[in-house]
Parts: C-alpha cells; sequence; structure tokens
C-alpha cells in the first residue's frame, strides 16, 4: 500500500469496524462506471469507479466473518479508495496491487457505531501490452468472503471480463471456416438425388455469419469471434443434416422392392388357386426381416445414429429385394400352372392335327387312283 496521508496511524480496530455488522451481508456495490466498454486492444488506458456502502457499526456486536476482496488483472493497476462517515471524508488510500481485502483497509476516521460510511473506490491501469492470442481480461472483480472456522465461501457482487485484442495484428482469416467441403458434400449429395434444403440453409447461414464477421470493426472483435463460432455450429449442423437426409434416402429406397413384394404377396393370397402356394410362407417371412430391418433404421434415425440407419436400410433393400425377386419367380410358375389345362392337350391337338392331314392325304390319293 502506498499513498497513506501524513499522520494517519493504522489502527487495525478500524479496521475491524469496516467489516463488523450483524446484517446479513458486509457491503453492497453501487454506482459502476468503467471506460472504455467493449473490447479492447492491447496497451489500451482503462479506468472506472464504484461505490461500497457499509454495513452499520453496531454496538456489543461480536466480529463479522464477512470480508470483500476487489481484484483486477490489467497492467500497473492503481486504486484510490475514500473513506465517507456520514457524508464527510475521513480518510483515504493508494493501493498498486492487482488484490486487496476490505480488512486491509486500515482506514481512520470511520465514525461512531451506526455511522453511515461508504468508500469510493477508483481505479487506473492498462491492458496487456503483450499478448500472444485474443483473450478475455478481468477488469474487475468484486466478491464477498463469508469466512468461518472450517471453510470460506464467497459471493460475486461484480465482474467484467472483456476481450482484450493484439492491435498490431487483428488478424480473423486462421480462424474463419472453409465453406468448400461443405459445399461439395452439398453437391455430391444433390446429385444421387437426397434432400439438400436443409443443408443449403445452413450453408446461406454460416456463409453470412462469415460476412458479418468480416465487416465488424476491431473493437468488436469479440462480437466477430461469437460469428465465426456461429459459422461453425451452423457448418456442423447442416452436415448433420446431410447426414440424416442421406439416411432417409436410403430408408425411402428399401421401402419400394418391400412394397413390391407386398403387392405380389397380396396376389398371391387374393387367388384361390395360388394362397397356398408351398413357397408362400418362405417369401413371406423374407419380407417381414426386410420390413424388421426398415425399422431398426428409422429408429436410428430417431436416435441420430444415422451410418446405423444406412447399414440397416441397406440390409432392408437386399432382404426386400430377394423376397420380391422370389415372389416374382413363383408367380411366373403359377401363370403358367394357369395354362396347363390347355398345355397338356398340345400332344393330341398336334395328334389330331397330323391324323386329319394323313386323311386329306388318303383322300387325294384314292381319287387319283386309275380307274376312279
Amino acid at each position: 500500500m502506498q499513498g497513506w496521508s501524513p499522520g494517519r496511524a493504522v489502527l487495525l480496530a478500524v479496521c475491524l469496524s469496516l467489516v463488523f455488522s450483524t446484517a446479513a451481508s458486509a457491503f453492497t456495490v453501487s454506482s459502476f462506471s468503467i471506460n472504455p466498454r467493449g473490447s479492447l486492444t492491447q496497451c489500451e488506458a482503462v479506468s472506472g469507479n464504484f461505490t461500497i456502502t457499509l454495513s452499520p457499526n453496531e454496538t456489543g456486536t461480536l466480529p463479522s466473518v464477512y470480508d470483500g476482496e476487489f481484484f483486477t488483472d490489467i497492467d500497473h493497476p492503481d486504486w484510490s479508495v475514500i473513506l465517507f462517515s456520514d457524508g464527510v471524508e475521513t480518510s483515504r488510500v493508494s493501493i498498486n496491487n492487482k488484490t486487496f481485502f476490505l480488512s486491509s483497509l486500515n482506514m481512520t476516521g470511520s465514525g461512531n457505531p451506526g455511522s453511515d460510511r461508504t468508500l469510493q473506490v477508483s481505479f487506473s491501469g492498462w491492458t496487456l501490452p503483450e499478448i500472444s492470442q485474443p483473450t478475455n481480461l478481468t477488469v474487475l472483480s468484486i466478491r464477498e468472503l463469508d469466512t468461518t472456522e472450517s471453510q470460506t465461501e464467497s459471493t460475486e457482487k461484480f465482474l467484467y471480463t472483456p476481450f482484450v485484442v493484439d492491435c498490431a495484428c487483428i488478424c480473423l482469416s486462421p480462424s474463419i471456416p472453409d465453406l468448400k467441403p461443405f459445399q461439395t458434400d452439398i453437391d455430391e449429395n444433390s446429385s444421387l438425388g437426397i434432400d439438400t434444403t436443409e443443408a443449403e440453409a445452413k450453408y446461406n447461414e454460416a456463409q453470412q455469419d462469415i460476412a458479418s464477421a468480416r465487416a465488424r470493426p476491431k473493437t468488436q472483435f469479440a462480437e466477430a469471434y461469437n460469428d465465426l463460432d456461429a459459422a461453425k455450429a451452423a457448418i456442423n449442423q447442416g452436415e448433420t443434416a446431410l447426414d440424416k437426409a442421406w439416411a432417409e434416402s436410403e430408408v425411402a429406397n428399401a421401402r419400394v422392392p418391400i412394397n413390391n413384394a407386398d403387392a405380389v404377396i397380396a396376389w398371391f393370397k387374393g387367388n384361390s388357386s395360388t394362397a397356398n402356394n408351398p413357397d408362400l410362407a418362405q417369401i413371406i417371412a423374407e419380407r417381414d426381416l426386410a420390413a424388421n430391418y426398415l425399422s431398426a433404421a428409422n429408429d436410428e434415425i430417431t436416435s441420430g445414429n444415422y451410418s446405423a440407419a444406412r447399414a440397416n436400410a441397406q440390409e432392408a433393400y437386399e432382404m426386400g429385394n430377394e423376397s420380391y425377386s422370389d415372389a416374382l419367380h413363383d408367380q411366373d410358375a403359377s401363370h403358367c400352372l394357369g395354362c396347363d389345362d390347355r398345355r397338356f392337350l398340345i400332344p393330341y391337338i398336334a395328334a389330331g392335327i397330323g391324323v386329319f392331314a394323313l386323311l386329306i392325304a388318303g383322300i387325294v390319293w384314292w381319287k387319283k387312283r386309275p380307274g376312279t
């Protein structure tokens, strides 16, 4: 501590009078003013002030367990603390440490018990002279400490941590996400007939966030980084949307052979001559297994497991195709069986035609005999 007024004794008893209280809190904080506000650059002057209202000093009470901690991380801090008792300045001190406590302010002239006591606190300093990358700087932190024999609890009264950047090298380029891979993924999926509507919306959103970051002034460097974080989040969401749309497309493709198999199975069941086809049970079992895979694929989509959904959809597609292929084969065979009543007559018809031809030939030969 520095700057004590001449003749002011160091009185520990007065220090305790600042934190004695029967109230539920040792002090309140008000009238904050910090300049400048918003993002800062390195080596920038920072200042601020605020008011501490101390709890009344009651007589006949034990020392309070409450204390106050004041902290700043600015470079070369300079604190000024002025004590007012019943509106009259009674003492002031200067402090050059980054941290000080109410219990360390051994200030004189605290007034009588029950006096209205306030501290007018001001501070100044500089932002960090050298930083390797943008960072948050604690310009001011005020905490109330409740200390007992077993532990210390703290209550945050005020915290201000603006963003600080290197004014010599403010460059967003390394943090700007590359949209080209995302665009390529969109184009590839679109060429396969996959719905890319949601992904395209996220692409536009990311593009707008990047443009916003680039357009911001240096004083809004923190906001620019927030824009870039939003752009990255939009890209991730868009890639997830593509993954989901791909899985949904695979499910839709797998549903086609299953529906085709259903149609042929319905044909079998709708004809009395084919309803008892011995192969129908196997065809239905294949179809049901395909449907189970399809249901599992839908469940995986709901759970967000899109790669597993695609794997199940592929199984459904292959099993559905197998069921449909077997059903078509048996349907063709059944069609032929429907023609068997006519097919078994073909040899007899052919024989009849042959007999008829021989008969005609015999008649012609008989007529051409000599003397006929």
